[in-house]
């Protein structure tokens, strides 16, 4: 084994361990949340279901990028900037994302492939279903962009990084076809490993969580 090799292991057990002490640092945070503070707050301010569960939603979102923060400040020793709020950027992300979505089905609705058969209008309980699809979303790029790619990236550089992470991120969500056909499943890792590497280049490009999950939540 050359220097090369050698100072290449080194640099992806140096990654892989901070890897996992970023793991263990946000899911031990949150499991602390879930298990501690949020039987806590219904035992103290009996809250009722539906107030209990914002909290929850709520309180794991901040947990974990709280816990995010503590660990690049103190670990990696360096200012999180990848946290920092851009609004223009943020609006521009989630603009972008609507679009990815928006586009192709407006052009099937004037292809004539789909018909409205019936609109209900906007209902507040729309609110609470993009709340917890932002959350996931926040949730997943901290993980996956923030902490999995970009550590790889240190690693093996971008390109090795944006594969790997892609991959990880489709073999983590098999479980949303699990009584499907094969085909199902091909389709699903094909379709999520897509959308790994567009969010981790979008992730390249914007080296910012709010705009990246802005535009996985649209």
């Amino acid at each position: 084994m050359g220097p090369g090799d050698v100072k290449r292991s080194a640099l992806v057990s140096r990654a892989l361990g901070s890897l996992l002490l970023g793991a263990v640092t946000i899911l031990g945070a949150v499991l602390l949340f879930r298990q501690g503070l949020l039987p806590l707050i219904d035992a103290v301010f009996q809250p009722g279901t539906e107030l209990l569960s914002a909290y929850r939603r709520a309180g794991i979102l901040l947990v974990a990028v709280a816990a995010y923060w503590a660990y690049v400040r103190w670990h990696e020793k360096r200012e999180a900037t990848e946290l920092r709020l851009q609004p223009l950027r943020l609006a521009l992300g989630g603009a972008s994302g609507a679009a990815l979505v928006g586009l192709p089905i407006a052009v099937l609705f004037a292809l004539g492939a789909y018909e409205l058969v019936l609109f209900r209008g906007f209902s507040p309980a729309l609110w609470g279903a993009a709340g917890v699809i932002g959350i996931a979303a926040v949730l997943e790029e901290l993980f996956y962009r923030c902490l999995l790619f970009r550590l790889l990236e240190r690693a093996l550089g971008t390109w090795v990084a944006l594969a790997i992470q892609a991959v990880v991120f489709a073999l983590t969500h098999i479980g949303n076809v699990e009584h499907g056909r094969a085909g199902d499943v091909m389709a699903m890792l094909v379709s999520v490993t897509l959308l790994g590497l567009l969010w981790a280049g979008l992730f390249v490009l914007a080296r910012n969580l709010w705009v990246v999950a802005a535009n996985h939540a649209a």
